[in-house]
């Protein structure tokens, strides 16, 4: 539609005359303009649909023209009926403007045949309609100060006392607030492209900065600081530089009492350094007496060490003169006994930090020193009511008017300062009080009991008093949060980018570290300064260390010892920068717990996530930048070295493939040889070598451990493309060569005699995970049988994979055959691998004669009817304290055999009998195949287990929500439950008892889900079990229907299973359970008419 009326120029006159005479005599006589509003907010809607921005909107040229010419250049001068109107207008073509400069990019032709030059700057370019893009019709305009411009800095230029009073006091300041904000969009927008025209325009059209330097009320309104988002918007478009000059020089005019500035041509980040000389570190005026002073001087300090973060974020190290500036700033703020004449250019390159010495009072560095003057008790703002309040009948209804978060023009009491706090109207507060007190007399009341005009007014003044002094606490806290913020930033960029040109560096990182801690620490702090304070040294401090330690690592002098030790450093800090979150705990009571008591402006879950995701991101870029060194370097130890530098080596060469985003390390590795250097390692384990029983065989099964552990991870992280890598190379024909798995089949103590001890044991371990890895690897690599399509290649790994298990035939065997009610986590591990790794191949093997598929059988017989939730079930050193997770493993070893079972089912076509053939067990193959009544048994284990869970979670959620709230016995018993008595004493605080028990009912949360996700999947491959043999017909209905009075209760209790409990989608689960109950009631139906 749009472009049916846009394209032919003919057209699209007609359609703008016809808004035309709308707008201009229609709509102007009547003073109400909804037609135009609506047309403009359609227009806008579709072309920021547009995908195709080739013709840089030549197409929208009349549209452009409409808007430009007819509705936003006279909306000053027009009359409206409702004022809402008028800002609806503007934000429409505002926001118009906004998506010309955002979608379309320009040619140098373009710009070249924009504007004849030879014209004197009197005479008016020519424009036609044909050849003008709208992007620089609208460039032209702010360039030479015309319409646009004009009126945009019209509606900034309303101030922020007039913005204030009209969004407080009209319907329309929202609009109006999102008309201001837009504005300064568009101005950013112009700034990023006008300094580039204007070298091709001069002197017709001029930089913005010179337009605006024409009237310098312009420049105040555009800087001032109360504007709110400002600093956010010109921070985040990187186009606020030529502003700054001109802020401080704002700055300097308002604070009487700073220094003069001595040389006006020094760098802007100095001017502001100069201000923070002296007003920075001046003691706060006193909140008793000028509370107002003492907030407008925090957000103050706060603006000033924003806008030096800022230029010291954007400083020009190339230019020496900037350079240097930017020097003197940093000695200022973290060196002492540093006298910097901001005019000398040429200072030295490094300087050194003393140490602050108490004896002998030497001053603290400038960081610290403005770090004391936002340390302080912040007030208190908790809705705490006034004592008098709580001993009156009227203590809930308050509660009830302070409860509702909704603003005052949505019928609540707050409202959002111009700084964006919310704070409580106290006019709306007044009269939502008044009328409570009034309309509380019920009828029948005794007269006694109604108070009078002169309680109802003192009740309203003295909560009157208590929220105005709750709106100035929580404006203090902000302020100070403010001016914290503003520090912690300049702090991040001088050590992230600047740190290195001070030659003791270590040093004053150690005081800022010292002192941060110390702070956080603090009875004083609150937790929201600690969270600020927790990203003193963030991840820019964190990058610093692993360009260091990659520069130690490339040294050209070395040796193992030092090796070893750098690598260990390496490992332990990607450890660091791993594991923010656990990934264990679900993400809903994480979100509860970083989100309490921290504003909408807190620290969250997306902010984690992104800082994490950067932080991730940043480390694989310094990486890269040396990775073919790094490659050469580690691969040489993991090649050459001694057994515990062979397995550091492996394991940072594990790392290094885990941040591998964009996939460019494998085809290094490969070069080098690396994956068939370990897997040739990995073959020529022998039962020799796992039978000496000695630290050289301990160190040497850890070298293979890890090699295990770097193929598994390249199988992981480059998906289906490592996997075949490491299949062309022999991956499997390798792992069959090794004997790791005969050590477990063959027994332990026939290759260490009669040594007993801990070390026998360790090793043995050690080999028992040996064998784990490689299993893990395998069943990794038999994944690929359901991905590919190529029925060859497919062949292939099936009958690698098969030749494994028969050469392996012995542990499979004996790991089938395990006790699984006595077996330990790893050996638990071993079954479900095993299993998995059959079901995967072994269905295409036509002859079973090594008696896999009974001892599958076998097991599911009894796993299927084994009472999990049991507690005598497991053989573990702490029954209780292991419970849990061994649920987990369970069921998921239930949920491979349950997988076994369907694809013999699918693809075998073969069908269970409802319940066991007559006869002594073992007799056959067929008297062993599982039964459809064991399946419903399995899902009725199920259905409880989900049950369970579900409680759980609840129980332990609603804990943690109210922990603050529970009483010591309440806690103990929390904590004996999840059975961490040894971590506390009996003298340890309440606080730390009510933190022990936070962490293990997050942890058992966390466990609960993992065992939710597990029961949900395997929940739905028993369901296609069932339906498979209920939609059969060649079943006796008799049978089926002993089966379905069996599995009708189940499905019952299934069915009032709630997403709300389990915390996951069910949707898709209780329309596969309405199937069967249909089918379940279809059979019994069968049976009765029979």
């Amino acid at each position: 539609m749009l472009n049916a009326h846009i394209d032919a120029p003919s057209v699209a006159s007609v359609e703008v005359y016809d808004m035309r005479f709308e707008l201009n005599e229609v709509e102007a006589r009547m003073e109400r303009y909804p037609s135009t509003i609506s047309y403009l907010n359609l227009l806008n809607s579709l072309i920021s649909q547009e995908t195709d921005v080739s013709d840089r909107g030549l197409r929208f040229v009349g549209i452009f023209r409409f808007i430009y010419d007819q509705v936003f250049g006279p909306f000053p001068l027009r009359a409206y009926a409702d004022p809402k109107e008028k800002w609806q207008l503007v934000i429409a073509c505002l926001e118009h403007f906004h998506l010309v400069l955002k979608m379309y990019d320009l040619r140098d032709e373009d710009i070249i045949n924009a504007v004849d030059i030879s014209q004197p700057s009197s005479v008016p370019p020519a424009s036609n309609l044909e050849i003008q893009f709208p992007i620089l019709e609208l460039l032209k305009d702010f360039m030479s100060g015309k319409v646009v411009f004009r009126n945009i800095m019209s509606i900034i230029l309303l101030g922020v006392n007039m913005l204030i009073n009209e969004r407080t006091s009209h319907t329309y300041g929202l609009l109006l607030e999102k008309a201001v904000h837009l504005s300064l969009e568009v101005i950013i927008l112009v700034f990023e492209r006008d300094l580039f025209l204007a070298e091709f325009w001069r002197p017709l059209y001029q930089p913005l900065d010179v337009i605006l330097s024409q009237d310098h009320t312009q420049i105040i309104s555009l800087l001032d600081s109360r504007i709110v988002g400002l600093v956010q918007l010109l921070l985040k478009a990187n186009a606020a530089k030529c502003l700054i000059e001109d802020y401080a020089a704002c700055l300097e005019s308002r604070f009487d009492e700073s220094a003069p500035v001595e040389n006006t041509k020094d760098d802007a980040g100095v001017l502001i350094m100069q201000h923070l000389d002296s007003f920075g570190i001046a003691q706060l005026p006193p909140r008793t007496s000028k509370l107002a002073l003492r907030i407008s001087t925090l957000h103050q300090r706060a603006w000033l060490l924003k806008l030096l973060a800022f230029e010291l974020h954007s400083a020009d190290m190339a230019d020496p003169l900037h350079k240097e500036s930017c020097l003197a700033i940093i000695r200022k703020i973290f060196a002492q006994h540093s006298e910097v004449n901001y005019g000398e250019p040429n200072s030295s390159k490094t300087f050194v930090t003393h140490p602050f010495d108490a004896v002998n009072g030497t001053s603290k560095i400038k960081a610290l020193e403005l770090l004391e003057i936002v340390h302080f008790k912040p007030p208190d703002i908790g809705l705490r009511y006034p004592q008098f309040i709580l001993n009156t009948k009227y203590h809930k209804k308050v509660e009830d008017i302070l409860s509702n978060s909704a603003i005052s023009e949505m019928g609540g009491v707050y409202f959002y300062s111009e700084r964006g706090d919310r704070l409580i109207d106290l006019d709306a507060f007044h009269d939502a009080l008044w009328q409570m007190l009034k309309f509380s007399t019920q009828p029948g009341d005794s007269p006694y009991n109604i108070p009078d005009k002169g309680e109802i007014s003192e009740v309203i003044q003295k909560l009157l008093r208590w929220a105005w002094k709750y709106n100035k606490n929580l404006e203090e806290q902000a302020a100070q949060l403010h001016m914290l913020t503003g520090w912690s930033h300049v702090v991040e960029v001088s050590v992230s980018r600047k740190a290195l040109f001070i030659e003791d560096h270590s040093q004053f990182l150690f005081e800022l570290l010292d002192a941060s801690l110390s702070v956080s620490a603090s009875p004083d702090c609150s937790l929201k300064m600690a969270l600020v304070l927790s990203h003193l040294l963030p991840n820019g401090a964190c990058h610093s260390i692993l360009l260091k330690l990659i520069v130690a690592i490339l040294r050209t002098e070395s040796s193992e010892a030092l090796r070893i030790r750098q690598y260990a450093l390496l490992l332990s800090y990607f450890q660091y920068c791993r594991n923010v979150l656990d990934p264990e705990i679900p993400r809903s009571v994480i979100g509860f717990l970083v989100s309490e008591d921290q504003g909408d402006d807190e620290l969250n879950l997306q902010k984690i996530d992104k800082e994490q995701a950067e932080l991730a991101r940043t480390n694989f870029a310094i990486l890269k930048k040396e990775a073919e060194a790094m490659i050469d370097v580690v691969s040489k130890d993991a090649i050459e070295g001694s057994e515990v530098l062979k397995a550091m080596a492996f394991y940072a060469l594990d790392t290094f493939i885990d941040i591998d985003e964009e996939k460019l390390l494998l085809s290094q590795l490969q070069s080098k040889g690396i994956p068939r250097s370990a897997l040739l390692e990995i073959s020529n384990f022998s039962v020799k070598d796992g039978g000496r029983c000695s630290v050289d065989s301990l160190q040497h099964l850890c070298t293979l451990e890890a090699e295990l552990a770097m193929l598994l991870r390249i199988s992981h992280r480059y998906n289906k493309h490592g996997a075949q890598l490491l299949l062309s190379i022999g991956a499997l024909e390798h792992l069959r060569a090794c004997r790791a798995p005969e050590l477990k089949s063959k027994g332990f103590s026939r290759h260490c005699g009669n040594m007993v001890g801990m070390d026998i044991a360790g090793e043995f371990a050690k080999r028992n995970v040996l064998v784990t890895s490689i299993l893990r690897l395998v069943s990794c690599l038999t994944s690929l049988v359901d991905s590919l399509e190529f029925l060859e290649v497919k062949n292939k790994i099936v009958r690698d994979v098969v030749d494994f298990i028969k050469h392996h035939q012995l542990f499979f065997d004996q790991i089938l055959s395990e006790d699984i009610s006595l077996a330990d986590e790893v050996t638990l591990e071993q079954i479900d691998l095993v299993v998995s790794i059959l079901s995967r191949v072994w269905p295409y093997e036509e002859n079973d004669g090594h008696g896999f598929l009974q001892g599958i059988f076998r097991m599911i017989n009894f796993v299927f009817k084994l009472d999990v939730g049991s507690n005598g079930i497991g053989h573990f050193s702490d029954p209780v304290e292991k419970k849990r997770m061994w649920e987990v493993v369970m069921f998921k070893l239930c949920f491979s055999l349950a997988s076994y079972l369907y694809f013999l089912i699918t693809k075998k076509l073969m069908r269970l009998q409802v319940s066991d053939i007559t006869g002594s067990p073992g007799d056959s193959i067929a008297q062993q195949v599982p039964t459809l009544d064991t399946v419903v048994y399995l899902l009725s284990s199920v259905t409880a287990a989900l049950v369970r869970a579900g409680e759980e979670k609840v129980f332990f959620l609603n804990k943690i929500q109210n922990i603050n709230e529970l009483s010591r016995q309440e806690v103990d018993e929390i904590i004996d439950v999840c059975i961490r008595r040894d971590y506390l004493s009996p003298f340890d605080s309440i606080q730390k008892r009510r933190y022990v028990a936070m962490v293990e009912m997050c942890r058992i949360i966390g466990i609960r889900d993992q065992l939710v996700i597990v029961l949900l999947q395997l929940a739905e491959c028993l369901f296609n079990i069932l339906l498979i043999h209920l939609q059969d017909s060649n079943f006796d209905s008799g049978d089926i229907s002993l089966l379905c009075e069996k599995l009708h209760p189940t499905l019952e209790k299934l069915e009032h299973l709630r997403e709300d409990r389990l915390g996951h989608d069910l949707k898709l689960f209780h329309r596969t359970i309405n199937m069967l109950k249909e089918l379940s009631i279809r059979n019994l139906a069968l049976k009765g008419i029979s």
